[in-house]
């Protein structure tokens, strides 16, 4: 539930972004896929951060909380930060984004997962 609430928000702010900004994609010959829309900043990376960065701190506060499953959580909690990392080089590659549209994303997505983990922490209480 934290993850999809997550992405939710994250997406409707990347949207609101993107249309104030009106970034144009790189140039079509570039893209190894079709893609519409603006490109800063990248909504995979910003929602992909958001999305599975929550799941990864959920996953290390099972840990912390029940250490039979310690070793486990991390080892899926580092492997969605690495999925989070190549998602946004994936964007580069298949040429939808810039660099500065991915780390834009990434930056807008860590500042949002910071905010809503200390919300969380705060007033989440009913998650757990």
């Amino acid at each position: 539930m934290p993850g999809s609430l997550a992405a939710l928000i994250s997406h409707m702010i990347n949207r609101f972004v993107k249309y104030r900004v009106l970034r144009a994609r790189p140039d079509k010959t570039l893209h190894l896929i079709s893609q519409g829309g603006y490109s800063f900043p990248s909504g995979h990376a910003m929602t992909g951060i958001s999305f599975y960065g929550t799941l990864a701190y959920c996953l290390l506060r099972t840990a912390k909380k029940n250490g039979k499953y310690a070793v486990p959580c991390r080892i899926l909690a580092a492997a969605l930060c690495l999925l989070i990392v190549l998602i946004g080089l994936s964007r580069i590659y298949l040429g939808v984004h810039y660099p500065s549209d991915v780390l834009a994303g990434w930056l807008l997505g860590g500042t949002f997962l910071a905010t809503f983990v200390y919300i969380l922490n705060r007033f989440g209480g009913f998650l757990q």
